[in-house]
């Protein structure tokens, strides 16, 4: 029976009206690559503070109230090519949004961006489907504020466009693009591009009216001290690496820090240097050896491990040199096994190493104490029980400057010394398990690591879950592509995206798309197992995770006289 209605419907009725909704929680992701963001006090970029500081700013004066505005910025300082179970506030923004307690509420970041970096595509649709199923929307701010409903199909592709471009943007644009570009700099003009460190004794001009812009040109407070105190004392003992580096243990090389007018984007490239009042300190050998035979102070620049040629092969200068080349090449072919075209020199041999099936952890407190004159070292001490070499572990008390095999040294027996630590340490550890003090804490603790290893596994699950499916259409769309005879309606449109001439043989295009499905496919396998060997890692910890802490101290207390000697060093010493 027709039933008519009383009116017109509408259309415009149907639309959504998208507006803030200030009255449920405001969620505030932000995340930034950067190493650095992990530490707040050395991280004060715009970046962090527009995401951070910013953001809490707009959604108190877009009219939230404080309670109702939940930070995530736990991820600052990891990139977005990480999983959600990578990444501690994107796997709680997960947790969050599934337990319901945020349905209806915002979601707010500074850029699409922010979120994910997924090549794979399988994260940030987990993420688009958690907000469909409990009626979230993302608000971004810029370069414009846009709100994205999920209940509007336009907003729904629009924003998976959004991160497909973010996912994109590593690939094409920074490996494609950037880098690319910066090596051609380098290359083709000598400039130093920002491609490995900036060596001691140069600095980079950035003058723009400079004939040597963008290029190493010489420091002189320190081209001096590169000069004389490394390459001459090199000549002066004669070419001997280990005389050179006693000589600077005794008598230091220090370089003066740089003037004020120098730039601070060069200055910072040398923060990793031990410093002291007067400069930076050269203390390692494996700087003095790297100085010693670096090319580029003679004036030779390498871009990725090839020193930069003209199209005839010929080495190119590239900037002033400081070192003269016979002193340079005295020290270099003293101390190198290639020349500076790679070919191995004669007579001499490339060292290999083999695992001898000992790690060598001698000493409980090996790397945790020292002594007046240094750090104390642990050697295995061979002493002869027949024809059987017996492995003695000692302590050595030597110096700094102190090489392993000398036979000056003082030494005390391991098995002494730690017998000695390991009596008062269970005497603790039993003192403690009677008391009982504190141990709350360590059971919140406890507890929190668990639920966080829960969480990992489970996102996990879903993840792997949601790669089969994706696996399981690519491999629908492969022989649909393979079937000429009868093409679907996705492959003619992807087809027709391919062809730019009407005139190009479908044949090539039915080949192209085959080799990009199976490219896709290649990566979400390698995903599928990185995920599968994480999920295992997980799995074995929670097999093995810990009691409470009265139980674990007793098991420690009682086991601990069954292990030999070798195994609790082994055990408990990590170098």
């Amino acid at each position: 029976m027709r039933k008519f209605m009383p009116k017109r419907q509408n259309d415009q009725e149907q639309v959504l009206i998208k507006q803030l909704r200030t009255n449920r929680p405001l969620l505030v992701y932000a995340r930034r690559s950067d190493p650095l963001a992990k530490d707040q006090r050395r991280d004060r970029t715009q970046s962090r503070e527009m995401q951070t500081q910013d953001m809490i700013v707009w959604g108190q004066e877009s009219g939230w109230s404080p309670k109702l505005i939940h930070p995530y910025f736990a991820d600052l300082g990891l990139s977005g090519t990480l999983r959600p179970d990578q990444r501690p506030d994107m796997l709680r923004l997960f947790e969050d949004l599934d337990s319901g307690k945020f349905d209806g509420s915002t979601i707010a970041c500074w850029q699409e961006s922010r979120p994910f970096r997924d090549e794979t595509h399988i994260y940030y649709n987990q993420l688009i489907d958690k907000m469909l199923q409990h009626d979230i929307v993302l608000v971004v701010l810029s370069p414009r504020l846009y709100i994205y409903d999920m209940r509007d199909p336009f907003d729904k592709e629009r924003l998976r466009e959004k991160f497909k471009e973010a996912a994109d943007f590593i690939p094409k644009h920074v490996k494609g693009w950037l880098l690319p570009a910066r090596e051609r700099a380098a290359w083709e003009y000598g400039e130093w591009a920002g491609i490995g460190d900036l060596q001691i004794g140069y600095i980079v001009d950035l003058d723009e009216d400079s004939p040597t812009f963008k290029k190493r040109i010489p420091y002189a407070a320190h081209v001096d001290i590169v000069r004389r105190e490394i390459f001459e004392a090199f000549a002066e003992v004669g070419g001997e690496i280990g005389l050179l580096n006693r000589r600077i243990a005794l008598s230091p090389v220090i370089f003066p820090f740089f003037e004020p007018h120098i730039d601070r984007r060069i200055v910072n490239k040398f923060n990793k240097w031990s410093t002291c009042s007067n400069g930076y300190i050269l203390q390692h050998g494996n700087t003095i050896r790297s100085i010693l035979t670096n090319p580029v102070y003679i004036g030779y620049q390498s871009v990725n491990g090839v020193i930069r040629r003209d199209r005839q092969g010929n080495m190119i200068t590239s900037h002033e040199a400081i070192v003269d080349p016979e002193l340079f090449f005295f020290a270099y072919y003293r101390l190198s096994k290639y020349d500076l075209d790679g070919t191995l020199l004669e007579g001499r041999e490339v060292k290999r190493y083999f695992y001898r099936g000992d790690q060598a952890t001698y000493g409980l407190c090996k790397y945790r104490i020292r002594w007046s004159n240094g750090p104390v070292r642990t050697e295995a001490h061979g002493e002869y029980d027949g024809d059987t070499p017996v492995d003695r572990p000692i302590y050595i008390l030597a110096p700094e400057t102190f090489k392993l095999g000398s036979k000056n040294y003082m030494c005390l027996p391991c098995e002494e010394v730690d017998a000695e630590i390991v009596n008062r340490l269970m005497y603790h550890v039993q003192e403690l398990s009677k008391e009982q003090k504190e141990t709350s804490e360590y059971e919140k603790q406890a507890q929190v690591i668990r639920e966080g290893r829960k969480k990992k596994i489970k996102q996990i699950e879903q993840s792997l879950v949601d790669i089969e499916v994706k696996q399981t259409k690519l491999a629908n769309a492969l022989s649909t592509v393979k079937d000429d005879n009868n093409p679907s309606v996705d492959s003619k449109q992807a087809s027709t995206q391919l062809q730019d001439d009407s005139n190009v043989d479908p044949k090539q295009v039915s080949t192209r798309l085959q080799e990009l499905i199976i490219e896709q496919m290649r990566n979400l396998e390698r995903e599928r197992l990185l995920l599968m060997k994480d999920k295992q890692r997980l799995e074995e910890e929670a097999e093995n995770d810990i009691g409470s802490l009265e139980e674990e101290l007793q098991d420690l207390v009682q086991d601990y006289e069954t292990f030999s000697g070798r195994d609790k060093c082994g055990s408990y010493a990590h170098p």
